[in-house]
């Protein structure tokens, strides 16, 4: 099997190819001042590039798990995830939950 890390540390890779998938490490926002729908514009741009470098995009993504502080901000990471969601008609698995 062929496995492939991008932007590796020496504790985590980024992302990574392996047999043909794609696994990203935890995304999350850097700038904590924005509101949950802006935060989840930041995450969602950093999802793009990352999966960019190993030549794939949101319309292949098969499962996302999105955790939030608080449940009661679902509507706002909604709102900002199906403005940018590249395939309306066929969505991932989503899994939304708040610690």
């Amino acid at each position: 099997m062929s496995i492939k890390r991008h932007e590796s540390t020496a504790v985590y890779s980024k992302v990574t190819e392996a047999n043909g998938l794609v696994f990203t490490a935890g995304v999350i926002p850097t700038d904590l001042s924005r509101d949950c729908e802006g935060q989840t514009v930041e995450v969602l741009a950093e999802i793009d590039r990352v999966l960019a470098l190993c030549g794939t995009d949101k319309s292949k993504v098969v499962q996302a798990t999105v955790w939030l502080n608080d449940i009661r901000h679902r509507d706002a990471m909604n709102k900002a995830w199906g403005a940018r969601l590249v395939v309306r008609m066929h969505p991932p698995a989503p899994a939304s939950k708040a610690s």
